[in-house]
Formats: structure tokens, C-alpha cells, sequence
């Protein structure tokens, strides 16, 4: 998961977008994650019935914050 966001996702607005270009996901939900977490991820989202995810994002220019999203599962 600790990997840098490339190119946005087009269909999304950036108010939209948990991740946005240039950023790094180092937390999900508190626990820190590396580059090969993924299923930590994919847990919580999995777990979160529909309840937010807080996921702490990085970028090189302004250091960490929070931000939480819902999955829109259909």
C-alpha cells in the first residue's frame, strides 16, 4: 500500500478521491502499512460494512493527514 499514487482516476473529482496523485498511503485505520500491504487495505474494507475507512496519506511537501472514505459497494 506504501506507494506512490501515479495518475487519478478520471471519473472521480478530487474531493472524491481518497488517494490522489502524488501521495502515499502509510496507515490504514491506525496501523501503519508497507509497500506490500495491500491486504490490509482490502480487509478494511472489506470489514467496514459500509462504514468509513480512515486511511493516513503522505506527500513530499506537506506531511500526514487523515482521510476517511466508504466504499461504494453495489
Amino acid at each position: 500500500v506504501a506507494q506512490q499514487v501515479g495518475l487519478p482516476c478520471p471519473s472521480l473529482s478530487d474531493d472524491e478521491q481518497a488517494v490522489r496523485p502524488g501521495e502515499t498511503v502509510v496507515a490504514v485505520n491506525g496501523q501503519a502499512v508497507g509497500e506490500m500491504d495491500y491486504p490490509v487495505l482490502d480487509r478494511a474494507v472489506q470489514e467496514a460494512f459500509g462504514q468509513p475507512v480512515t486511511i493516513t496519506v503522505t506527500d513530499a511537501s506537506d506531511g500526514k493527514r487523515d482521510r476517511s472514505f466508504v466504499a461504494p459497494f453495489k
